[in-house]
């Protein structure tokens, strides 16, 4: 979404707004324990993106965008934080959420058992 504030008539400023829960893909993912998932964060030009757990910096690939959790576990359950700082602000930018919920892991079944 463009926003675009006109003062007098032939001066206008045009800023780009991302609101801040668009910055996170899923916002939400589900998954067994043992599975792959990953999260990922939109960043605009110019802002530094780094993904957060317990307030610590987490390991992160393709320029801190994208989050990989590997082989899953109950530990890894819970809310993730995208935040973004514009270095030419000496701030924080944004910050957005992403929750990962751990389904539990598939039933194995022998003959010999009740599943």
């Amino acid at each position: 979404m463009h926003v675009c504030v006109c003062v007098y008539i032939c001066i206008c400023i045009c800023i780009h707004v991302v609101n801040d829960s668009d910055r996170v893909f899923p916002k939400e993912r589900k998954v067994y324990i043992g599975e792959d998932t990953q999260f990922l964060c939109h960043g605009m030009e110019g802002e530094t993106v780094s993904w957060l757990r317990y307030n610590k910096r987490l390991p992160t690939v393709h320029q801190n965008r994208l989050l990989k959790l590997y082989n899953v576990s109950i530990e890894d359950y819970g809310e993730y934080t995208c935040v973004g700082y514009r270095l030419s602000d000496l701030g924080l930018s944004f910050s957005a959420k992403a929750y990962l919920t751990i389904i539990g892991t598939f039933l194995r079944c022998d003959f010999s058992h009740y599943c």
